[in-house]
């Protein structure tokens, strides 16, 4: 059969096919009237078994190896190799997966933006970097490559959050984190600079800003509202992750989750 026939049947496209064959994966034979490759069931079937080790995401150059493997257990090794890369595709993917669900939690709760305080219990310290633009930035690039399991962060200074009297808009700073156990459990070291914010209890509400360098003192007042009424103490010890951006014709804002760490007593 000719080349197109043979896509047809096999729905590999022809240029795929004739790489395949530069490569001795398929050995058509040449017609001597008319120098065309000639292919036959057996190419079909090479290109059948090509096909379904590709679609399983082995690399060519395993392919080649199966076609000359000395023995059967190095052949099982290539495949205990292919199994065990997916394996970690999968991992990661559940990783996504895990980062998106959380991600769609905090929409949830911020469908309309309320100035609703709630209490949490967080488990795991947290570490936020808030040096980005300056000259020791690349120490964080190892962070970057993962930036599906870190978030996009705002700090305030714990001294503002304890003074009784502030300004109207309080200065914040931006950066990047993520939680303790998720730098661990991807073996990444803590940056010179980067800010730890324990577990415990804290009061948490959502706030939309329209500047990323300081914050209302009206969105945080609600917290502290909050607190006083519970007989609780601001610790000073803040973090707030971006869960939304929203653009329009007016403007851009960000829309994050705030968290405010606090204890018992006055």
């Amino acid at each position: 059969m000719k080349i197109n026939e043979l896509s047809r049947i096999s729905q590999v496209n022809p240029e795929t096919i004739r790489m395949y064959r530069t490569k001795g994966f398929l050995r058509p034979s040449v017609n001597p009237s008319n120098g065309y490759y000639d292919y036959t069931l057996k190419d079909m079937v090479n290109l059948l078994f090509i096909r379904r080790q590709r679609g399983c995401s082995i690399s060519l150059q395993d392919i080649d190896k199966m076609y000359h493997f000395e023995s059967l257990r190095e052949l099982m090794d290539d495949y205990e190799n292919a199994i065990g890369q997916i394996d970690q595709e999968i991992a990661a993917l559940l990783e996504k997966r895990k980062a998106l669900l959380i991600t769609q939690e905090h929409l949830a709760s911020c469908v309309s933006i309320s100035s609703d305080v709630k209490e949490i219990q967080v488990e795991d310290g947290r570490y936020d970097y808030y040096l980005l633009d300056e000259e020791h930035a690349p120490d964080i690039q190892c962070w970057m490559q993962h930036m599906e399991q870190f978030v996009v962060c705002l700090r305030i200074e714990p001294e503002m959050l304890r003074a009784k009297e502030t300004p109207a808009c309080i200065p914040l700073k931006t950066g990047i984190g993520t939680y303790q156990g998720l730098l661990r459990k991807c073996g990444l070291r803590i940056p010179d600079g980067a800010v730890y914010c324990p577990p415990g209890r804290f009061l948490t509400s959502i706030i939309e800003l329209d500047q990323l360098d300081c914050i209302p003192a009206d969105d945080i007042q609600p917290l502290k509202e909050y607190a006083k009424r519970k007989g609780l103490r601001i610790t000073g010890e803040s973090t707030a992750f971006l869960i939304r951006v929203n653009h329009t014709k007016e403007k851009e804002s960000f829309v994050f989750r705030l968290r405010i760490r606090v204890e018992e007593g006055r």
